[in-house]
């Protein structure tokens, strides 16, 4: 499928002071993607975990022990008394880490209580750790885990995220339920809705490319595509719906993923 706009060759209408850039003509990455299958429910015990599975499924995530392979990690922190209280344990150190695994990556609230903070300073990128996901929000609301043990060391591949191409812009009045291409240049966290108010069940933040910069978009899935947000990587091209120019997360405009 091929998304493509006829625009006129003289064009004068504007969009916040600007003039509307032509949608081009683009190659949909989800033109290759099987439909999206069900969020899987079962982790295996010695398997590295998709840390973004809390925020898409947390009934089954959360309060049990997962393996978290380290990709990245962040400089280690004292948990002050002032902020105790933003945790739903008492912790001593915490520190930014990335979990990878064979479905993707994501960001995560690494933290360590009294007994273990001593081993806070040997973790480090290339290990496998065992983890308690916790219940609640950690940094910057990223999912929480708290450190369990040491497992042993993995090797760790080089991240070669895909260049973005040029896909449309989303901030035009006038296409507000059109589907648009969405080249995707970064994604931000998952998070859930009430799909009983909002009609989707999960949001994501999308920067997506255009020939004149990027445009954040608030991508909404709803629950038959739900785990498609986990396909959401630099570099590829999905096809969204704009429904409108604002009112999503920090009045982003909302657009609803129209992909497999």
């Amino acid at each position: 499928m091929r998304l493509a706009l006829l625009v006129p060759l003289f064009f004068g209408l504007a969009c916040q002071g600007e003039r509307r850039a032509p949608v081009p003509e683009v190659t949909l990455s989800t033109d290759d993607w099987a439909p999206a299958t069900p969020v899987p429910t079962e982790i295996a015990e010695d398997e590295a975990f998709d840390v973004r599975l809390v925020r898409l499924d947390p009934e089954h995530h959360e309060e049990r022990e997962r393996v978290c392979d380290v990709s990245w990690i962040g400089r280690l922190t004292r948990v002050s008394q002032a902020e105790q209280s933003g945790y739903p344990v008492p912790l001593s150190r915490r520190r930014l880490i990335r979990c990878t695994a064979p479905t993707g990556e994501g960001w995560a609230d690494l933290v360590f209580d009294s007994d273990s903070a001593a081993l806070a300073t040997y973790v480090d990128v290339g290990d496998r750790i065992r983890v308690r996901v916790l219940p609640g929000r950690g940094f910057e609301g990223h999912p929480l885990l708290a450190f369990v043990a040491a497992i042993g060391d993995v090797e760790i591949a080089p991240r070669r995220e895909e260049p973005a191409g040029v896909g449309a812009r989303f901030v035009d009045e006038p296409r507000v339920d059109q589907v648009l291409p969405c080249a995707v240049d970064y994604v931000g966290g998952i998070e859930r809705l009430d799909p009983e108010v909002q009609g989707d069940t999960l949001h994501v933040p999308v920067r997506c490319r255009h020939a004149e910069g990027t445009d954040w978009v608030d991508v909404r899935f709803p629950a038959i595509t739900a785990a498609s947000s986990l396909r959401l990587v630099r570099g590829v091209v999905v096809p969204v719906r704009l429904l409108a120019i604002d009112g999503g997360q920090a009045e982003l405009p909302v657009g609803r993923y129209e992909g497999p």
